[in-house]
């Protein structure tokens, strides 16, 4: 493995080239100006190209010999054939290096996912663009020109057409314009209609972008419009990329979280990141937005730094992968004698279900006969105690009979007594009590010890007898 990995970043401002070692060091940081070869042209691009990796060279101590790997992430690179523009200036500088060409973002992407590219890039500055990589390595972008909704040149725009309109009476009041007469150095709106008319640069409309950052701190509602419909096309975009790499689906539920990394001016700006974290929490909750830590710039030298690691674990699965193969014969014996002990163990496990499933057929054959004789058993018992009741009942119903004959038998006696006799015998006994002076109440001796006797004339006995004949007839 060389001694470095040189990773080469192109913008539209500058050109950035950073050597690092095997240890992570950066052993070089170059910037130089514009590698924009569609607006500059190709020689003076490439000279410019050239010109920033030997300063690099030249300051890390290394020779184009000790270079493994170039990742060279380049503004211009939208197409294939701009991939082989690069090529073809990398190829007679380093002869024993592998080369990588992306896309600019691609730099943001490394330093905000630690070299996975497993996420979105969303940039926001100059242009405005989503870019991701889907899990079978296809580029999936969208956006990316310089009046994209979101880009610093369109949110420049809209400032200057709010505040005309303001100006003018046809749109709502903002501080737009005072900010924008006081940037311009102009004094009325008409000064200022006759800039905008004046075909000013792109660069002199995209500075007004900061203009409306100000006024949207400040609570300016025109500002704030301008920066939330920016922020709400930005989520957009990137939502789209999100959805072709297969993260999102129909119902926005995929129970993955996604890394968007943001770039540029206009996304890594404070109050871009305040509403593009709103939208996404009401939109897409498992959206994580992130800010590299480090320059996007350094993600490049990173990132080549990474894909020497993982060619070199490539390699050492290879090597595993062809090591098993050798083994692969022996591996598969192994598997058909294994098969042949499950078949076996599946047999015995069959016949062994056989012999319990007639074992508890058995079982459940003898307690159904057991249950019937119970079952007889009960009903023979029921019948002999039913004959007892039976039997029992009719000597009760003949007692019942019988009570009823006689109860019947003394009501009638009752309603042929006759109640005058009764009286009149009644008076009797009185009087022969009477007569009969007893002291002590003792039905056969008095005190002397002799009899008592009742002395009654023999009439009033008689009348008694009588009468005490007729009651108990």
């Amino acid at each position: 493995m060389g001694k470095g990995f040189i990773g080469i970043t192109g913008n539209q401002t500058s050109t950035h080239c950073v050597i690092l070692n095997s240890s992570a060091e950066v052993l070089a940081d170059i910037v130089g100006g514009i590698c924009n070869w569609k607006g500059a042209g190709k020689d003076s691009a490439k000279d410019i190209f050239y010109d920033v990796i030997d300063q690099a060279l030249n300051i890390s101590g290394l020779s184009k010999e000790d270079i493994s790997v170039v990742v060279a992430c380049m503004f211009c690179v939208e197409k294939e054939r701009d991939k082989e523009v690069v090529l073809g200036w990398l190829n007679p500088k380093f002869s024993d290096a592998q080369f990588h060409i992306f896309p600019h973002a691609v730099a943001a992407l490394a330093a905000g996912t630690n070299c996975t590219l497993d996420g979105v890039v969303l940039v926001a500055g100059t242009i405005a663009m989503a870019l991701s990589y889907s899990e079978s390595g296809e580029e999936i972008r969208v956006g990316g020109f310089m009046k994209e909704p979101g880009s610093s040149y369109t949110i420049g725009n809209e400032c200057l057409t709010s505040a005309i309109k303001s100006f003018d009476g046809r749109g709502a009041k903002t501080n737009l314009l005072e900010q924008i007469l006081s940037h311009l150095n102009l004094e009325t709106g008409e000064d200022l209609t006759e800039w905008a008319n004046s075909d000013p640069s792109t660069s002199s409309i995209s500075s007004l972008s900061e203009i409306c950052f100000l006024c949207d701190s400040k609570g300016d509602e025109v500002a704030s419009k301008i920066i939330s419909d920016a922020a709400k096309h930005l989520v957009s975009t990137t939502m789209i990329v999100a959805q072709k790499c297969g993260w999102i689906k129909g119902d926005k539920n995929e129970e993955r979280e996604i890394i968007v990394v943001l770039d540029g001016e206009i996304a890594t700006h404070k109050r871009t990141i305040s509403y593009l974290v709103n939208i996404f929490k009401k939109n897409l909750p498992q959206v994580k937005c992130v800010v590299p830590e480090i320059d996007p710039h350094l993600g490049s030298a990173f990132l080549a730094l990474s894909l020497v690691n993982l060619s070199k674990e490539r390699e050492e699965i290879e090597k595993i992968v062809n090591e098993a193969n050798l083994h692969l014969p022996r591996l598969q014996q192994a598997v058909g004698d294994v098969d042949e002990v499950i078949e076996a163990l599946n047999f015995q496990a069959l016949v062994s279900a056989a012999q319990i499933r007639l074992v508890i057929d058995n079982q459940v054959q003898f307690l159904e006969a057991r249950m019937i004789e119970l079952i007889n058993e009960l009903n023979q018992k029921h019948k002999k105690q039913l004959k007892s009741l039976q039997s029992q009942k009719i000597e009760l119903e003949k007692i019942i009979s019988d009570l009823s004959i006689q109860t019947t038998s003394s009501i009638q006696k009752l309603e042929n007594l006759n109640f005058e006799e009764l009286n009149e015998t009644q008076n009797l006994l009185s009087e022969i009590l009477q007569k009969a002076s007893v002291t002590k109440f003792d039905p056969s001796v008095d005190e002397s010890g002799e009899e008592l006797k009742f002395f009654a004339d023999e009439n009033t006995f008689s009348n008694v007898v009588k009468n005490l004949g007729k009651i108990g007839s």
